[in-house]
Order: structure tokens, then sequence, then C-alpha cells
């Protein structure tokens, strides 16, 4: 599968001394018409630069763009401001995946037109959602990013897709070895990769943590570790995935391997200790999710574990509907995690004793009970 390069670029700067703006109407003087020749809808096919999926971007007449999945522009993926200079046009971006943006933190792109009315997008990347797409093929420099207009008999492809939210799991042997895999999908738009092994010295586990996008029978992934790469995969069906993975907890090149849907995980930790004086218990599962009691207060959710650097992440559930992801926790401090005679010690849990929203830290001890 293609693997496209995401990297911000450095050359931002470069365009700071433009300034955009799109004339505001709100004081009932008439907007100003500043880009007339080139307003209109586009779409942009990605296939040739590996990517399954089409975007489309509407040029206003008043100098204003939106990249956007369909043609109904109902989810902004990324818009700003654009200008003519000299033979090309400059878009400022200043929302992009729901975040506020700068052109000086390299948020611009730049295009000309083409004879037949094309836009080529001569700057290195377009920004479209948490993508950053390169305008030139990795594997043929020849093949650029092209938008071209729509016309009137112009058809929406099929951007239906089979791929369901939920936990999808895969076995791999290597010397011996069986690297149990969890890839669960969040409904935020984040995915937990939780991998592990039993070994002489204990459990030994990995975990990545990213974002996910799906279009079709494409669904990419971008890890936490390295915005700057998209991992393609493939929706097989309503049940089956093919992901890109990290195929052992020591692997440093990526392997397709085959997962499938369940419903079902298995516990394969349990780690006891006190916070605030009071009994407590985390049970870890092989998706990486857990339940926790303390003081009779239960709580789920999923953490990230690293062994091999000795760390890991809680992400409780939502306390207000239970809901399961990793951005509905705004502060998620780093746990330290240690070993004694194979069994886990996680440092600086953390656990709530009542009601209150209010979490401690605990430290918690694998036991032999599983």
């Amino acid at each position: 599968m293609k693997k496209i390069a995401l990297c911000l670029t450095a050359a931002a700067c470069a365009f700071c001394a433009f300034a955009f703006s799109a004339c505001d109407a709100s004081d009932g003087t008439e907007k100003e018409k500043t880009t007339p020749e080139v307003a209109g809808d586009y779409y942009l096919d990605l296939n040739d630069l590996g990517m399954n999926l089409t975007v489309y971007l509407n040029l206003s007449e008043y100098g204003e763009f939106k990249f956007s999945g369909t043609l109904e522009y109902s989810v902004d993926k990324g818009s700003g401001v654009f200008s003519k200079s000299g033979s090309e046009y400059l878009m400022s971006y200043s929302l992009v995946n729901n975040a506020q943006v700068t052109a000086a933190d390299g948020y611009f792109s730049q295009f000309s037109v083409q004879e037949n009315g094309s836009l080529l997008f001569t700057s290195e990347y377009v920004y479209y959602g948490s993508t950053h797409i390169s305008t030139v093929a990795e594997d043929d420099e020849n093949i650029h990013l092209i938008a071209k207009p729509i016309t009137s008999d112009y058809e929406e492809p099929d951007t239906d897709t089979a791929f369901t939210t939920g936990v999808y799991t895969a076995e791999y042997e290597k010397e011996g070895a069986t690297y149990y895999h969890s890839a669960s999908f969040f409904g935020d738009g984040t995915y937990l990769h939780f991998v592990y092994t039993e070994a002489d010295e204990g459990l030994i586990i990995f975990s990545e943590t990213g974002t996910y996008s799906v279009v079709t029978n494409q669904l990419a992934l971008v890890s936490n570790a390295d915005t700057s790469s998209r991992n393609s995969c493939t929706v097989v069906s309503g049940t089956k995935l093919t992901l890109s993975v990290l195929a052992t907890t020591a692997a440093g090149e990526r392997e397709n391997l085959d997962f499938e849907k369940t419903e079902n995980s298995r516990r394969i930790a349990k780690l006891t200790g006190t916070v605030e004086g009071y009994d407590a218990e985390l049970i870890l599962y092989s998706d990486g999710s857990y339940s926790a009691a303390a003081n009779g207060v239960n709580e789920t959710g999923v953490v990230a574990i690293n062994t091999a650097n000795g760390t890991f992440k809680q992400y409780p559930d939502s306390l207000t509907d239970g809901t399961r992801g990793l951005t509905y926790v705004s502060t998620v401090p780093t746990g330290t995690l240690n070993k004694e005679n194979g069994k886990l010690i996680m440092e600086n849990v953390r656990l709530r004793i009542s009601t209150v929203y209010t979490r401690y830290s605990a430290t918690l001890t694998e036991t032999e009970e599983n």
C-alpha cells in the first residue's frame, strides 16, 4: 500500500508578507468581488496520489475558499481566503480540522490556472482535515494534484462505507511468540492499537494512539507518534479490516495484518493497591480497556501502555454518557510503568473515590490472580 508523507512545510514564513482578507458586509456595505474569474466548484481526485478519496473545493468570487468531502460543503475540512499574486493564487487557511490556524504556522497553499480551467497546485501541500496532502505523488514526480471544474454532468462518487467503529483483533506469530492485537476505533475519530505478548518476564505491551479517517473502502491511520505520515489500510467488509500496524512489540516497520471485529475481550491482568486510604483495583483487558473500582466507585476506560519505555496514558470514559474515545479528557497525565518479579506496577493511576469528578493518584501492582 502507498504511504504519503504529510509533513508540514517550513516555508510558510515566505508568505507572511501577504495579508488576505474577505470584505465584511456586516456593516451594510457590499462585498468586493475580487476573484470572479476562478469562482466555482472543483473536485480533486486523489487516486493517482495513492488515496481513494475525492475532495471538493469551493472558490467564491469574494476571495474565500472551503474544502469539504461533499458538494453540500456541510463539513468544513479547511477554509480561509485567497488572492491572486502575479500569475498564481495564494491560499491562506484560517480553519483546519476545526482548529484556528494561520499561514505563518505553515498553513498556506498555492495554485495556478491551466488553459482548460483546471487548478494546478504548486505548493507542497493542501490541508484537508487531519491530512496534509502532498501535491506530488511520492513515487512519480510527474503526477500532480489538480482540481478540475465541476460540470453539469458530474456525478459524485459513492462514499458509502461498510466500516463501523468498535474493536478488531488479530494474532501474529514470530520466533515462537504470539502477539495479540486489538485495534479499537472510537466515535470521536481516534483509535487505540493495543498489542501484547506473554514472556518469561511477564506481559510485554505496546500501544499506539492516533486519528483515523475512512472513505469507502479506504481507512487511513495517523499515529500520534508520527503525525507526518498517513498509513493506508483497507476496509474489507463490515467485520474485516486490513491494517498497516507494527506487528510486534519491538517492530520498527509496519506490516499489513488482517483484523476481524469482535465483541469480546479477555482479562489479562489484575492490579491492586490503595488510593486515599481506600482499597482499589484495576482489571486490564486484551483490547486495552480497563475497569477500576475504589470505595465503591466504578469506572471504565482505555489505557495506552508501553512497557519498553515504562509509560502509560489513561483515558477514562465520559462521565456524562459513558462515551469512549481519546478526546474526552482534556488533560492526560503520563503514568510510570515498572516491573517487579515480572509483575506490572502502575504509578499515577488516576481513580475516583466518590461521585465527585476529582481523581486521585494511586500506585497499583499486578497480583498473581488474573
